[in-house]
């Protein structure tokens, strides 16, 4: 439709040019009309092709291509011959102003394509880690991917769903993180359900133990292994975003609540080490390496577990 319309309009403008007494000036103007306008004539002739691709049949692109090539060649050798013999019976000025009515025609008779959907901006596809698949709990994953609090049950039904999709080579689930200002009301909701968060991944952890104990390492667990790397794995870009999300956050909460990060780094990088032993150096797991990085996380939520089974926070001590 645009390249439709700059058609007319730079046609147009020519004409106008054309008729001007002969001089420098008019040269001059008629010229750089002529090449600077001409790329934007050319617009109606470049959207053709994809728009062909969108609409014809998987099995026939090569065939519409084809024939639009065609007739797109044939257009271009007979068209300048009629337009010349019409523009000496009739005159070149009437060959040029139906040229521009052309175009303008054409535009119009294109403009229902604008609102065309298989024409329209692309959407940008979510990740599969941010989509809900069939047979999967709407409700349940909207909640998950919206970063909302989830409960005991919940978590249960994530583990399940996750592994349900990993052993399907699918991605796992990833929330999004909210900002800590839209969460700076809910602390102490989160800190009173920590302890069944801690428990329920305990569990989780024991039933992934369960699940490769007796797996044969070269092949059972390997594969294991690939299936879950890729499911954590699958969208390095969302990763590196919920991570400085989740550092974000973690950041605003500190200088929140009287840590001042920005002066005791030194001090905040200790204490997370403290907080957060490692689990494994290795990126992804191995069956060289899985037991015992699921043995440390297990530990970990035991201590946490015991932590709060004590009522041992650190604001009361």
């Amino acid at each position: 439709v645009l390249g439709n319309v700059f058609t007319a309009i730079v046609t147009l403008i020519l004409l106008v040019i054309g008729n001007m007494p002969a001089t420098k000036e008019a040269f001059a103007g008629f010229v750089v009309t002529l090449y600077l306008g001409f790329p934007f004539t050319v617009f109606s002739q470049l959207t053709t092709a994809p728009m062909l691709d969108m609409i014809a049949p998987k099995d026939k692109i090569g065939y519409v291509q084809g024939l639009k090539a065609s007739a797109m060649n044939f257009g271009t050798a007979v068209a300048p011959w009629i337009f010349g013999v019409f523009a000496d019976l009739a005159g070149t000025n009437t060959a040029i102003w139906i040229g521009i009515g052309m175009s303008l025609f054409a535009a119009l008779v294109n403009s229902p394509l604008l609102f065309h959907r298989e024409f329209g901006r692309i959407k940008k596809e979510k990740p599969s880690s941010k989509r809900i698949f069939p047979g999967e709990d709407k409700e349940l994953i909207t909640r998950i991917l919206n970063g909302d609090f989830l409960t005991p049950e919940d978590l249960g039904a994530v583990f399940n769903i996750n592994r349900q999709r990993t052993m399907h080579g699918k991605p796992m689930l990833v929330p999004n993180v909210k900002k800590y200002e839209e969460e700076k009301d809910l602390i102490e909701n989160l800190r009173s359900h920590a302890e069944e968060s801690f428990r329920s991944r305990f569990v989780s952890v024991d039933r992934l133990l369960a699940q490769i104990t007796d797996l044969e390492p070269e092949k059972e667990l390997s594969k294991l292994c690939a299936l879950y790397n890729a499911a954590i794995f699958s969208d390095e870009k969302l990763v590196k975003e919920n991570s400085c999300d989740l550092g974000h956050w973690f950041s605003d909460y500190l200088m929140d609540n009287g840590y001042h990060p920005h002066i005791s780094s030194f001090l905040i990088k200790e204490m997370i080490i403290s907080a957060f032993p490692p689990f494994t150096q290795d990126r992804e797991y191995t069956p060289d390496n899985i037991h015992q990085t699921l043995l440390r996380r297990r530990r970990t939520m035991e201590k946490y577990l015991d932590v709060n089974q004590k009522g041992t926070y650190l604001e009361s001590m």
